[in-house]
């Protein structure tokens, strides 16, 4: 499935605007005879290989519309509608929803309100008779569906195959339908849901994905879903950059490092860092009547009478000792302790703190997170559920080097290195993940409460904030086609600012890498859009597939890049397609424009005066040096000139200087030939 043609009558800054996003069909829409029209062209060829359908860039200034563009395409139904983006019910609606027809025009019986009109026009592929089969989106069914020559259909209640009619989808705001081309006709055909190919409909086959960049604490909000919203759409994710276990993201940078790209990922191990938290009690000592900290047992002391102890084991007991600590201070807050408090921390502090082996001094840790998990009172969090964190824990210590996984306990927290011959996927590997690293992660995803909660910090060191960036992209994309939606055939990705942190060699690579990895699914089939400042991303794509947008006051409108972009300079992008008046800073601008003045006057000396209240110089202070004579004019521009990057400018600078150095007086002459002279003696010194 691919998207092919959007049409807007009004969303938001868009009115009256249509947008095609592939040279595959040729589609037009007659706003005044609503007539839709579909053509096959017969010279299309694909540039990109395998099973990338196709890819579009969205440019445009900030605020020209691009992320309103990409909600139009990618965002959910039901966050349509709490915006009251789509239709509105009217205030005392009444049941059964009546429809009218007035000529080609179906329209609310109670008058309700559809604050935008548009609608989108997807390839779905070949039917088995060999016939071209689309999609049709909208979220003005009444207005719409006056493109099908059979839309009486829709009205017809006793014709049971055709499911749904018209009324429910008005009543929705949002519908989604199968139709064919015959005869040059639209003939709706079912809804998206009703319609199977290969024994999938749309919606169990295809997924539009929207990938945003997001601080948002509440990662898992695009997990619940209204059910209805399966029945009138074709199925759309949103998904936030965060939503990534680290699991995922050490797989995949495991496998970056096997391939050695030449950008991205080329240090030879790369650290997985867990820091736990430390304690932030109060005092509370003259209250407990005992010291606090002398309740929970420091393992390092025991260690002179516990014999055999291996280093694995210290780090055991450092992780017992800490979290002892960390959970503790959640029960003693600010101010006095009441009751419940002070029988929680008597139960920790009467716990028999006699160890003679390992065992033992694990035991009193494990009675003293029994205590307070009592004060806590929550169901799932008991000691039974701690100690598969544990032993996770424990099992990946023992594990780890076997599966060329080194580790290291410092003082900032657990290091643990990973090289590209590391093996994470062997049973212990992946319960540590599961249980330990990623075990807030998991227990947010089904709404359970977590045994850790804050007390791991996790983070990736030696990683660039560019490499951040792109791990963090990379892996959302894995994780949402192999984990979330892994039956999944066919997708539509949406990235907003993709380029976000990412070095400009980076993203000269980075539609070249986003291939390479969509590439190894090899039995899915992805289209890409876009939206982006880098001018190395439109170099990567064809000009018709480039859609520019452009505030015209309160309205955008959208076009097509007129000149080639494919393999351009993204000098020439720039200036094309970038909506910038110049390809030079604008302070720069402002520096040549300054010369320029400087050598149209008559006598260069009246440049002077020009210099100086342009830079501000004073003669208060020595820390600017003001501009008097002549030759100090030179001297400014020279240094000036000699600096300018463009040779054609500098050039021609350098040329009309010279000829301004004619004008001068014998004197200022002979000076300015002797500052040359001495410049050429110290060029040949430096040359030997």
């Amino acid at each position: 499935m691919d998207l092919i043609y959007i049409y807007i009558d009004k969303y938001r800054t868009f009115e009256k605007q249509e947008c095609a996003f592939s040279n595959k069909f040729e589609v037009s829409y007659n706003a005044e005879t609503k007539d839709l029209t579909i053509t096959r062209n017969k010279d299309y060829f694909d540039i990109y290989p395998g099973n990338i359908l196709g890819i579009n860039a969205v440019l445009g200034k900030n605020a020209s519309g691009k992320t309103s563009f990409m909600s139009l395409i990618g965002e959910r139904i039901d966050d349509r509608k709490n915006r009251g983006e789509i239709y509105v019910r009217p205030e005392k609606p009444h049941e059964p929803l009546e429809i009218l027809s007035k000529g080609d025009k179906m329209i609310n019986a109670e008058e309700g309100k559809f604050v935008s009109k548009y609608f989108l026009v997807y390839y779905y592929g070949k039917d088995d008779k060999d016939e071209d089969l689309f999609i049709l989106e909208t979220c003005c069914p009444e207005e719409y569906t006056s493109i099908f020559e059979n839309r009486d259909i829709l009205l017809d209640r006793e014709d049971k195959e055709v499911g749904r009619r018209i009324d429910y989808y008005i009543e929705k705001g949002w519908m989604s339908c199968v139709f064919k081309i015959d005869d040059n006709k639209n003939i709706w055909y079912n809804n998206t849901q009703n319609y199977k190919m290969d024994g999938f409909s749309p919606e169990m086959d295809s997924s539009i994905i929207f990938f945003k960049n997001s601080v948002k604490k509440d990662l898992f909000r695009f997990n619940i879903r209204d059910e209805e919203e399966n029945i009138i759409s074709v199925k759309r994710i949103e998904s936030v950059m965060e939503d990534v276990s680290f699991f995922q993201k050490i797989d995949f940078l495991i496998e970056q490092m096997k391939r050695r790209t030449d950008t991205i990922y080329n240090d030879k191990k790369y650290i997985l860092r867990l820091k736990m938290a430390e304690r932030f009690w109060n005092d509370h000592e003259e209250q407990l009547g005992f010291n606090l900290e002398e309740a929970i047992p420091d393992y390092r002391y025991y260690l002179k009478e516990i014999s055999e102890v291996s280093e694995e084991q210290k780090m055991v007991l450092a992780f017992l000792n800490k979290y002892v600590n960390y959970i503790l201070s959640m029960v003693v807050k600010e101010g006095l302790l009441n009751n419940e408090q002070i029988e929680c921390i008597n139960a920790i502090e009467s716990v028999d703190k006699n160890a003679k082996t390992y065992d033992d001094l694990k035991e009193i840790y494990h009675k003293q997170i029994g205590c307070i998990y009592e004060y806590y009172n929550q169901k799932d969090v008991n000691l039974d559920n701690f100690m598969i964190v544990e032993k996770s824990f424990e099992d990946f210590l023992k594990e780890a080097l076997k599966n060329n996984i080194e580790f290291e306990y410092k003082i900032q927290g657990l290091e643990i290195k990973f090289q590209k011959e590391s093996n994470i996927k062997t049973p212990e590997i992946k319960k540590f993940f599961d249980n330990c690293i990623d075990e807030y992660l998991n227990k947010a995803k089904e709404d359970l409460p977590s045994i850790l909660e804050n007390f791991l910090t996790v983070d990736i060191l030696w990683l660039s904030a560019g490499e951040e960036a792109n791990l963090a992209l990379f892996t959302a994309i894995h994780n949402q086609i192999m984990v979330k939606t892994p039956h999944k055939r066919k997708y539509i990705f949406l990235f907003d600012e993709i380029e976000r942190y990412m070095h400009p060699e980076m993203c000269r690579c980075l539609i070249n890498d986003l291939i390479d990895l969509l590439n190894s699914y090899n039995d899915k089939q992805f289209q890409i859009l876009i939206s982006s400042h880098s001018p190395f991303i439109a170099s990567d794509i064809k000009n018709n597939n480039v859609i520019c947008l452009e505030r015209r006051g309160t309205k955008t409108e959208i076009f097509t890049a007129s000149k080639a972009t494919l393999g351009q300079n993204i000098h020439t992008i720039l200036k094309e397609n970038f909506f910038l008046s110049s390809t030079f800073g604008k302070y720069a601008i402002k520096i040549m424009e300054l010369v320029e003045k400087c050598l149209n006057v008559d006598e260069l000396n009246e440049a002077a005066e020009i210099i100086n209240s342009f830079i501000g110089m004073t003669d208060q202070g020595d820390s600017k040096r003001t501009i008097e004579t002549s030759e100090e004019v030179i001297q400014f521009l020279e240094t000036v000139i000699n600096s300018i990057g463009e040779k054609t400018i500098r050039y021609y600078f350098k040329k009309k200087l010279n000829e301004k150095t004619k004008n001068l007086s014998i004197d200022e002459r002979i000076q300015y030939y002797k500052r040359e002279i001495e410049k050429l003696h110290m060029e040949g010194e430096n040359n030997g």
